[in-house]
């Protein structure tokens, strides 16, 4: 019963950490290191062909129960091995330090990059999300 119950936890413990599709790496730091982005879609799987909205958060990139709510926010995404993006652009609203990104819509099933371009007015940095998206 010990065994049965310890492959189990084992089992769980490696799909849950595993995972390394688009439903998982949703937050990530700034390649400056100043932010750490927390981000999800809506809906929570990416559709192919349909648009979706995306929700992010921009926190400093220590401190990450420090949220920033003055910063500018800036998204886009692209196919690196098809050289392209998408066929929208995307518009971001703050409200309050979360932002909504309307406009997203991955048109081609495979690899994306999306990229959050994090603005102080001055600098700017970027967190970067490989997402391997949508069945055609």
């Amino acid at each position: 019963m010990k065994a049965l119950l310890f492959a189990a936890l084992v089992f769980s413990t490696v799909a849950c950490t595993d995972k390394k599709d688009d439903e998982s790496l949703r937050e990530g730091l700034t390649d400056g290191g100043t932010y750490y982005v927390y981000w999800d879609s809506i809906p929570a799987s990416i559709p192919f062909n349909e648009p979706f909205k995306l929700s992010a958060m921009v926190h400093d990139g220590e401190d990450h129960s420090q949220m920033y709510m003055d910063r500018e926010l800036f998204v886009d995404a692209t196919m690196p091995g098809h050289g392209h993006g998408m066929e929208t652009t995307p518009e971001v609203t703050n409200n309050e330090g979360t932002y909504t990104v309307e406009g997203m819509l991955f048109h081609m099933a495979g690899e994306w990059e999306l990229v959050f371009a994090v603005s102080d007015g001055t600098n700017v940095e970027k967190a970067t999300f490989n997402i391997d998206c949508c069945e055609s």
